[in-house]
């Protein structure tokens, strides 16, 4: 056979060989320590590299410290394991370009080296090295440098310069991914320690859950059934003044017994596992509006609902949030005009935005927050019926949805709920 026409020589073959090998190894290795470790000892069997450093940048972006180096028998180890190169002023520029220089009397860079790395090339030439290429280690961001240095007269043609230079972008590649994976783990495991303290807050919720299902309502029992004894059997013989106090006591344990039943729907939100669903919420607010038909219609409220899309939820939860906003909507209805609610919805980029707005009494924006808080009241009960429960069980139902609920009003203009779902998948 004759020779080939190909174009490819046998220094090309060899550093496609050399690529191959370096990206083994980045496939290889998910530590950045061991990955750098591998990288460089591959390196240093490269014509001309007798001698590899490693510098990484430092955190706060101020130095080069060195964290590997890789040698066979070089004078200049000690010195480069405990030589850092102080920045100063310098803002990265010997990060962002490629350095060969030959260590003679006259330094001849092929690119002009930066002022940053002259005390290190001339201590390097003190003892005995003849020729240093310097480059980058940088992909997205600046990693540090790596620098080659021999202790022979060795010529490089291009192809053998390119051969570092690749060597360069392929640590910084590999060393950007190691960076990646290890940040993806750090949130993994953030996650997994949020959901363990989660998990503790939750069984503490249903501790304190059964404990008021159990041991605090039996002593509300007593009080409420000895109060009403005491209003039958006794009621001539109490004074006006006895009369009164007995009333508030019946009214504060009836407000107690509220808030407990409150405070029991709330655990019972976190402790039931949501089953989602593709659900319809135009059904879901037909169910809400048919149970509280009633109570609407003695209020002589008005409620409009608009076409709304189909979310991916848990129909019961959604049924006892839009029940609490409607609620909530009676429960602070303006005096002196019929209350109107206005539900619509829209679906955009895989999410369900629904408003529920009604022209109620309202509330001051700074306030906003403050009306998702359990047991959280703006007004005194004598002014407003109710627990300050309600809104908090429709923030925990959409946060276990991973959604989520605003909320925008003016005192004497109403006010506007914002919730945003996931929406039904398309088929």
């Amino acid at each position: 056979m004759g020779p080939s026409n190909s174009g490819v020589s046998s220094a090309d073959i060899v550093n496609l060989q050399d690529v191959v090998e370096i990206v083994e190894i980045i496939n290889a290795h998910t530590d950045e320590d061991q990955l750098i470790d591998a990288v460089l000892q591959k390196m240093l069997g490269y014509e001309m590299a007798a001698f590899v450093v490693m510098r990484r940048l430092s955190d706060d972006g101020t130095t080069l410290e060195p964290v590997y180096v890789k040698e066979g028998g070089s004078p200049l180890e000690e010195l480069m394991q405990t030589r850092s190169i102080p920045l100063d002023s310098f803002e990265g520029h010997a990060l962002a370009v490629d350095h060969v220089v030959e260590l003679t009397d006259t330094i001849i860079p092929r690119v002009k080296l930066d002022p940053t790395y002259v005390e290190q090339v001339w201590e390097c030439a003190a003892h005995g090295a003849t020729g240093a290429l310097f480059y980058p280690v940088r992909s997205t961001e600046a990693i540090g440098t790596l620098s080659f240095y021999s202790y022979e007269n060795v010529t490089l043609d291009e192809s053998g310069v390119a051969m570092f230079q690749r060597g360069a972008k392929l640590l910084a590649f590999g060393v950007e991914k190691c960076r990646r994976i290890a940040a993806k783990r750090g949130q993994e495991a953030e996650l997994e320690s949020a959901n363990l303290r989660l998990e503790s807050s939750n069984r503490d919720l249903q501790d304190f859950a059964h404990v008021a299902s159990h041991d605090l309502q039996e002593p509300l029992r007593k009080i409420r059934t000895f109060g009403e004894r005491l209003q039958g059997s006794a009621a001539d013989r109490l004074t006006q003044q006895s009369v009164g106090d007995l009333e508030q006591i019946q009214d504060a344990a009836m407000r107690m017994q509220r808030l407990i039943d409150e405070l029991l729907v709330y655990s019972r939100v976190g402790n039931r596992a949501a089953t989602p669903a593709v659900v319809g919420l135009n059904a879901v607010l037909d169910e809400v509006l048919a149970a509280n038909a009633g109570a609407l219609r003695s209020a002589g409220a008005v409620v409009e609902v608009g076409p709304l899309p189909a979310a991916l939820v848990d129909e019961r939860q959604m049924v006892q949030l839009f029940s609490a906003l409607i609620d909530n909507a009676m429960k602070f209805a303006a005096s002196d005009r019929p209350l109107t609610v206005l539900v619509s919805g829209e679906l955009a980029d895989g999410t369900v935005t629904v408003e529920v707005e009604d022209n109620g009494i309202g509330f001051d924006p700074e306030h906003a927050e403050r009306l998702f808080e359990p047991f959280r009241r703006l007004h005194p009960p004598e002014q407003h019926n109710g627990t300050g429960m309600g809104l908090a069980v429709v923030r925990r139902i959409i946060t276990r949805h991973s959604g989520t609920v605003t909320a925008v009003g003016e005192p004497d203009r109403g006010a506007t709920f914002r919730l945003r779902l996931p929406a039904a998948q398309s088929a």
